[in-house]
């Protein structure tokens, strides 16, 4: 298994908590000043959590090998699109993901980006997307995600008929 990212760390402020979905478990993720707590809603289990590269990650099974480390980057948007990882991945030019954690490094539209992922559920993915250039890449990179979006949520569409 792989450490998974479920949201960028500016979407859980200090003293707040969200709810989300993982693969059909419903989450909650709370930051208690410097720490991150993920729990499964249904059946209280905590699970181990860390923040880097601007993402919060979640250890799925006790895993004992160490969070990733990423670069902190400037937060972009978690994007919720209605398609599978397959799909998206071939989009993205079938970058390899990292070995221990659900991310990809891709270039799109020339703006260098680190690519997390979860599934919340089946022909469901969020992305959560970082990008550690300095410049003002935000608004080239949401166009550039936004039509990433459209052609899997149309691939999967066609791929359904």
């Amino acid at each position: 298994m792989v450490w998974v990212p479920v949201a960028l760390s500016r979407d859980i402020p200090k003293n707040t908590n969200r709810t989300l979905l993982l693969e059909g478990s419903k989450l909650t993720v709370e930051r208690a000043h410097r720490t991150i707590r993920i729990n499964d809603i249904a059946t209280s289990s905590a699970y181990a959590a860390t923040e880097t590269g601007g993402m919060i990650w979640l250890n799925p099974d006790g895993m004992t090998q160490a969070p990733p480390v990423f670069l902190a980057g400037l937060s972009i948007v978690s994007l919720a699109i209605a398609s599978d990882l397959p799909t998206v991945l071939r989009l993205l030019g079938n970058p390899t993901p990292q070995p221990d954690a659900q991310v990809v490094e891709v270039s799109l539209d020339g703006v260098a980006l680190l690519v997390g992922w979860h599934v919340p559920e089946t022909e469901k993915i969020v992305l959560h997307v970082t990008s550690t250039d300095p410049g003002n890449v935000e608004s080239k990179a949401l166009v550039a995600l936004h039509h990433l979006r459209a052609a899997a949520e149309a691939a999967s569409r066609a791929g359904a008929q």
